[in-house]
């Protein structure tokens, strides 16, 4: 999570550091997507409090093979995985349909 808000936070300084001054409209975005960034941070933190008191836990990961993330909700307890989103089956699709690319269209042909 923590990642993911600092990747936030990285993103939002990169905007206005082009070509000399900010012109207005750059000044009101930077501000827009930091007010964003900044709620998103809360409600991250009351999603992160409110699964704590229920003894789950979110955790995201990235798929690199087909480079979609992958939701998991955890039994804290037990470390079991109790959801996934997209399922373990979706995933193993995905990366067959993948290799199935290569096969189905050459792009040398």
């Amino acid at each position: 999570m923590a990642e993911a808000i600092q990747h936030i936070e990285s993103k939002s300084g990169v905007i206005g550091n082009g070509l000399g001054k900010n012109s207005q409209g750059q000044i009101e975005r930077e501000t827009a997507e930091r007010e964003r960034n900044t709620r998103l941070r809360e409600v991250i933190d009351e999603l992160n409090r409110t699964m704590g008191s229920t003894g789950t836990k979110l955790s995201f990961s990235l798929d690199r093979t087909s480079n979609k993330m992958i939701i998991k909700v955890i039994n804290t307890d037990t470390q079991e995985v109790v959801r996934q989103i997209p399922s373990e089956e979706a995933v193993k699709i995905a990366h067959h349909l993948q290799s199935l690319m290569g096969i189905l269209y050459d792009a040398t042909a």
